[in-house]
């Protein structure tokens, strides 16, 4: 965390820095040194900043650092970052030759900041195996506000339709790249009081559930999923895993919104050294098993009944048969060993068993669990989670005609 104890906070009616003419001079101007491509593009991200009432008590300005990794320098650049609206912008400082390249333009209607800059030198930059702190952005919390979370999100367009862009050279444009790889940052101002998400990140494995809360909430909570499709949620913060992808769970109470990013995965991860046994159901259920620490080398994995279940080298494990089977990882001299106990045929949701393929739980596999997949498939039916999983029989983590099909060709013999 940046706390800007040095710099005045008066800089609100900041005047904004712009040069006019920059990039037509920048690619004009011969003396400019170019930069051979970079075989790996740049990566810019934002670190998280975390502060407490504590950390306010003497000032409300709060920084942000960005910083580069992979970093050989640029003929010239500019990017966007988007900034909560609660947030006041006050100014940002340059920490290394690179930082010093670039320039800033505010459009606070749009909560935008423009950052331009023209020949980032290699001198005081970073290597590809360090980070170098090559700037910090700073804003005031205002006094009213006492706790939450507050957004910061990389933009690659903006100021009147301006592109973002990153050349190492005359012919090298890397932003493309940098885009896909950068990382978003937030300022999270921690008060034990304060009406707060109890988690602002859920990672959820197909299918599974997650609670959320507000803490320390005064009113009634309303809640909404972004995406449906993706996850859903409750009148009481339950959230369900529908399919693989990520969609933002939002939080409403008080006239403010607080959200929560939602992944959930298209494979099952669980624990190794998790005590309890693990129930396999489904011969393509993408299992994999984690390492309790992040080794930062080889796991080996042994299946002691690889008749039963096999497991891969980076801990993926596939039931062949019903039985039971150990799996053990060692790392670094440390073993676990998790039992998998295989019982191919019965989908397990939410410790309740449903026979795989009846969707309609009537107890049966038949034709009428096929037209009600057609019809899920197709949107006639709002499928629940429990439908979802019992009826996806292809392992896709949705309910697709593929699945009726395979119900079909097994109920006429065919499979």
């Amino acid at each position: 965390m940046t706390n800007k104890n040095t710099m005045s906070k008066a800089v609100k009616a900041f005047t904004t820095r712009i040069f006019a003419g920059f990039i037509s001079a920048l690619m004009t101007v011969a003396a400019v040194p170019a930069f051979a491509a970079a075989e790996t593009a740049p990566v810019l991200n934002m670190r998280n900043t975390v502060v407490t009432n504590e950390d306010l008590e003497e000032t409300r300005n709060v920084g942000v650092d960005l910083v580069l990794t992979n970093n050989e320098g640029f003929l010239g650049a500019s990017f966007g970052i988007r900034y909560d609206d609660r947030l006041e912008y006050t100014d940002f400082v340059p920490y290394s030759e690179t930082g010093d390249a670039f320039e800033v333009i505010c459009n606070e209607e749009e909560n935008l900041l423009w950052f331009v800059g023209a020949g980032g030198t290699q001198d005081d930059t970073a290597s590809a195996w360090t980070e170098d702190e090559f700037l910090s952005i700073y804003f005031d919390i205002p006094e009213e506000i006492e706790g939450g979370t507050f957004e910061l999100n990389f933009v690659w367009t903006g100021l009147d339709g301006s592109q973002a862009y990153w050349y190492a050279d005359r012919e090298t444009d890397l932003m493309d790249e940098m885009a896909e790889t950068s990382l978003n940052g937030k300022i999270t101002y921690s008060n034990p009081d304060s009406e707060v998400l109890s988690t602002s990140v859920l990672e959820l494995n197909p299918y599974a559930q997650g609670k959320l809360e507000v803490l320390n909430a005064s009113s009634d909570v309303f809640w909404f999923s972004s995406n449906p499709a993706i996850a859903t949620v409750d009148e009481t913060g339950l959230v369900s895993a529908v399919s693989a992808g990520t969609c933002q769970i939002q939080a409403f109470l008080n006239n403010k919104i607080m959200t929560c990013d939602v992944t959930v995965s298209d494979r099952y991860y669980y624990s190794v050294a998790d005590s309890s046994e693990l129930k396999l159901t489904d011969t393509d259920a993408n299992v994999v098993l984690e390492f309790p620490e992040d080794p930062d080398g080889t796991v080996t994995w042994i299946s002691a009944n690889p008749d039963v279940v096999t497991v891969d080298s980076d801990g993926t494990i596939r039931a062949l048969q019903n039985g039971k089977a150990n799996i053990l990882a060692t790392y670094n001299g440390t073993t676990y060993m998790r039992v998998i106990n295989v019982e191919l045929g019965v989908v397990t949701m939410n410790a309740v068993n449903v026979l795989a393929g009846d969707v309609n739980g009537d107890g049966t596999v038949d034709i009428c669990d096929v037209v009600l997949c057609n019809r899920i498939y197709v949107g006639v039916e709002n499928a629940t989670a429990e439908q979802i999983q019992a009826g996806d029989v292809d392992g896709s983590g949705k309910i697709e005609l593929s699945d009726s099909m395979i119900l079909l060709r097994k109920l006429v013999g065919l499979d």
